[in-house]
């Protein structure tokens, strides 16, 4: 029963982390689970720190695993010395300090969501610096369900998805507590956002404003239904988006859609202006906080290219916007953290007739170590999406002309 559970648990986050975070390039792993060796016991799941590459084991009563120091030779770690150095915090005691900071937050998640379920969080064999700890098994299953069973809790747990509208919120781009309030939406505690002005002027507008692009640019827009990540994978489907329209561009019709790679995705925006519609215009370049949800469907429905258009009662703009996998592996990261670290543990907690009031302790931060980061990184990504037309009044202008081949 142990070896199973512990086996589960194990290959449902290293599918996490091995198949998303190192094929799409991100920057570091934040937890890794490993059983001990078979002949060891007490059976115990490990919490390694990043970037370890060595375990060892103590023979003996203790059986204690010893780490190996944080490295950063590994490609994760040079990929974060590159950020690092991009930014102007080009240094190893930067560098580790991140990974500390970071290293500590999730063993504090994990000893909450231990605590909370009755599970005694104490390390079995305290080190001198408190970072190595050891997790019973019957502790770690309250962390994440039998994955491979397909129980209709977690069926039911997995509706409540991670939308890409609300990805810069999971991220923690906004000041305020809307990150909590979204972690408050996916436990149930809060009714779904129903919208506001905006959100109804953009939705009323929008019919319209995909006519315009269609006539403007000639291409076709399908319309396409809410599309969950990786259908089918329990490990990766809670994340999910529904675009504006897909489209195939005009002087790639003719070929076969297999083999089309002009094949994009249409996201349209229309701004409200703070209120004032009559007097909006296009935006000059993509706002930062868009960029989040522009990734994310280009990821989720696996296309190259986004044409980000903005349409206001003044003129219209498009922007292309091209897909960044090591900007979308950074995301996913932070986003796993507060589902799995967070939005989970929280969730089967309330099932397990938990009050309200002792999941607060999984209420997320209102930012994570790395919003600063993906907001810097959100804006760059802006500033290579360039303007490839723009339209007023019914006369063109192309400040960019990009040649579609």
């Amino acid at each position: 029963m142990e070896t199973a559970a512990a086996s589960t648990l194990c290959r449902s986050l290293n599918v996490i982390i091995g198949r998303e975070w190192g094929r799409r390039g991100c920057t570091r792993r934040f937890l890794l689970l490993r059983t001990l060796k078979a002949e060891c016991r007490p059976r115990a799941l490990c919490i390694r720190r990043p970037y370890s590459t060595e375990l060892a084991y103590q023979t003996g009563a203790e059986r204690r695993p010893v780490w190996d120091s944080c490295r950063t030779s590994t490609v994760c770690g040079r990929q974060e010395k590159k950020n690092l150095k991009d930014s102007g915090r080009d240094s190893d005691s930067a560098l580790r300090h991140v990974n500390y900071l970071e290293r500590q937050k999730g063993l504090q998640v994990l000893r909450q969501a231990l605590q909370i379920n009755g599970v005694d969080p104490s390390p079995a064999a305290p080190s001198p610096s408190g970072e190595d700890l050891e997790v019973p098994l019957q502790g770690a299953e309250v962390l994440l369900p039998d994955l491979a069973q397909g129980t209709q809790e977690w069926l039911n747990l997995r509706k409540n998805r991670i939308t890409a509208s609300a990805f810069s919120t999971a991220l923690g781009f906004w000041k305020g507590d809307r990150r909590a309030e979204l972690w408050e939406e996916k436990i149930g505690l809060r009714e779904p956002f129903s919208g506001n002005e905006a959100t109804k002027w953009g939705s009323t507008q929008e019919a319209g404003a995909v006519e315009k692009y269609k006539t403007i640019t000639g291409n076709n827009v399908e319309h396409v239904a809410f599309k969950i990540y990786k259908a089918g994978d329990e490990y990766l489907s809670w994340l999910g988006a529904s675009p504006d329209g897909l489209i195939i561009y005009k002087n790639d019709e003719e070929q076969p859609r297999a083999v089309n790679h002009r094949f994009g995705v249409l996201e349209v925006k229309c701004p409200h202006n703070k209120g004032r519609p009559e007097s909006g215009a296009p935006w000059d370049m993509v706002p930062a906080y868009y960029m989040p949800q522009a990734q994310g469907l280009l990821e989720i429905y696996d296309r190259e290219i986004m044409d980000f258009y903005v349409w206001t009662v003044n003129g219209s703009a498009v922007f292309r916007i091209n897909r960044d996998p090591e900007y979308w592996g950074f995301m996913f990261r932070i986003m796993s953290e507060l589902w799995w670290g967070h939005i989970v543990p929280a969730s089967i907690a309330l099932k397990k007739g938990k009050s309200v009031a002792d999941v607060q302790i999984f209420r997320p931060s209102d930012n994570h170590a790395g919003t600063a980061q993906i907001v810097q990184m959100s804006r760059d990504l802006a500033r290579k999406s360039p303007m490839i037309w723009r339209e007023h009044k019914g006369d063109m202008y192309l400040p960019e002309v990009e040649e579609i081949a």
